[in-house]
Formats: structure tokens, sequence, C-alpha cells
């Protein structure tokens, strides 16, 4: 187990990985998604083999040159990917044995007729037979991303003591905080280590992985991609919505030429000079930039610009919304 991490090393690189590898679902990431299936698909056979995504990612990432690599915790990446890959393709057989259509993108993992596994941790022994297609292929990034997150969490609560890739209780309360995100109180911590002493080393990688994932199952939802889910719909609207608002977003909310135009389009949008924008004005607005909008799409979009849902989206909210990335699938609040 232990060769398998480097230790004293830089964090994971995630703007980097998240460019790299997209799993959020704005039309952007997708077609950035669609672009690196292809890229990957040497035979043209409209699927991916566990060889061609092994290559594929260690070349996106730049792990094959170590210097360049943006996830310089992991040293072996072959566990990871054999464990992402073998998740894509169990979130694919829960779909055809659920009888999903295909434009059902997203699979509840908080009630799986098995629960999905981190297989091959440690071991280059694992042989994953099969492919995963275009849809299966975003449950394998996210799937990927999941182990990626999990495996610096693990290195960085060993390497405040022992570092000898096996976490006491001790160890991990030290950092209770880092598993807030995968809802793990002390309570669970207490279970988990029931009737070994807090000092005592119990808890190697595999364990601690297949911990964290059983118990954000609830939260974590393994999407198929080319769907046209309520979240693809919003991602799309809010993508719309910002690149009409602000054509200058990329330059960033520092930006003072975006500021100042940011400001003075909550003055347009703002009608009646409230010094908010009601869910009316932004409807009447949105309707004129794009007729193709739904009365239901402005209603979301607005419902989470009015982050403290005052029926009132101020100034700072707006900045807010209009500048905030997409969501990005798997994620937590770790990073």
């Amino acid at each position: 187990m232990t060769e398998c991490f480097d230790t004293d090393v830089p964090p994971v690189d995630w703007t980097s990985v998240n460019k790299a590898l997209p799993t959020t679902q704005d039309p952007e990431a997708r077609q950035k998604r669609k672009e690196l299936f292809k890229s990957l698909d040497d035979n043209n056979s409209k699927s991916l083999t566990l060889k061609e995504v092994q290559g594929g990612v260690e070349e996106a990432l730049g792990y094959h040159i170590k210097a360049t690599s943006m996830i310089p915790v992991i040293k072996e990446l072959t566990p990871a990917i054999n464990s992402a890959f073998k998740m894509a393709k169990d979130l694919g057989s829960q779909t055809k044995l659920s009888d999903k259509t295909e434009s059902s993108s997203k699979i509840d993992m908080g009630k799986p007729k098995s629960k999905p596994k981190l297989i091959g941790v440690g071991s280059k022994k694992a042989k994953i037979a099969g492919s995963v297609d275009k849809k299966e292929f975003h449950g394998f990034l996210v799937a990927f991303k999941f182990y990626l997150e999990v495996a610096q969490i693990f290195e960085e609560i060993d390497n405040g003591n022992e570092d000898d890739q096996t976490l006491s209780l001790r160890e991990v309360k030290k950092h209770a905080h880092k598993l807030l995100a995968f809802d793990i109180d002390d309570a669970k911590m207490a279970e988990k280590f029931k009737g070994v002493e807090a000092w005592t080393p119990k808890m190697k990688f595999l364990e601690f992985a297949d911990w964290l994932l059983s118990s954000r199952c609830d939260a974590l939802e393994l999407e198929l991609d080319d769907s046209d889910d309520e979240e693809v719909q919003y991602e799309a609207a809010a993508s719309a919505m910002k690149k009409k608002a602000v054509p200058l977003s990329k330059m960033g909310k520092k930006s003072e030429v975006n500021q100042v135009q940011v400001q003075q389009i909550f003055k347009d949008w703002d009608t009646d000079g409230s010094g908010g924008i009601s869910e009316d004005e932004m409807m009447s607005v949105m309707m004129e930039l794009d007729p193709s909008f739904t009365e239901k799409q402005v209603k979301d979009l607005f419902s989470r610009a009015d982050a403290n849902q005052d029926g009132m989206i101020d100034i700072e909210e707006f900045f807010t919304f209009l500048f905030s990335p997409p969501k990005d699938a798997g994620a937590t609040k770790t990073r």
C-alpha cells in the first residue's frame, strides 16, 4: 500500500484537474468531455477500454511527466483508474437493470442494489473486462475525482503524525473537519474505531475510502452524460444567461471592466429602482434577451441567485451568481 502514495508533497491541483477532466453539466464542459472521449476512442468503437482510459487520463493529467503532474499525492494511477472504471460500469449496469431511459442522467447511489466498491487499491493485478460508453465516461470521471479527493484527505491526515499509511482514531479526530462533507461526525468515528485504542493505527486506505464512500452514498451521484435532466437544463440556461449578461465573464469578478458592466446591467434590470431585482423583473429581461427561455428556467435561475431567499437579488448576489463556476459533480467542501 505504501508505494501507491507520495508523502510530503503538494496537494492535488484541482483547478488543472477540473480543466483537464471536466465533470460539470454546463455546455462548454459537456462539449470538452465529448471531445476528450473522442480523442481516447482510438478505434472509433463508441466505447473506451480500460487501456484507452488509462493512457488518456495519464496524458491529460501530465502524469507521464512527473514534474508537471497535477496529482503529486499519488505515485500510481492504475488503482484509481481501475476503481473508477469499475464504478462507471456498475453504474451502467444499474441503469439497465432499472429499465432507465437514455434520458436519465443520475443514479441515486443512496439505495443501490449493491454498493459500489473501490477495487484494486494498491494492486495492479485487477483485470477489468469490458468498456464504458460516452454516457458512462462521465460516471468514470466523477468516480475518479472522488478517489483523488479521498486519497488527498488520507495523506493529509496520515502525514500529520506517524505517516505509516494507517490511520488511528486520534489522527482522524484531529482532522474531523475534513470529513464533515462526507457526513462523518464524532459518533461515526467512535463507532468505526470501537474497541481500538485511540492511538492504535487501524485503518488503511482501502477501508478509509470505502468508509467515506459508504457514508456519502446518499450525496454521491455518478452521472450518465448526454441527458436532459434538470441539472443539465439549469446549467445550460445559466451559461446562456451569463454570456448574454457578461460577455467578458472569463476576465473574472475582479476585472474593473466587468465590475462597471455588471453594475450597469444590475441598474438596467432593476427597472423600478428598488435596489434589487425581483423575479418579475428577471423574467421580463430574460424573455427579452432570449425568447426561448421558459418560465421554469427563469424561476430556477432566480431561486438559485437569490441566496438569502428574500425574494430579491441584491447587487452582491448578482455578482456572485454571474461569476459562480458550474457545479462540479462529485465535489466536496474539502477542496
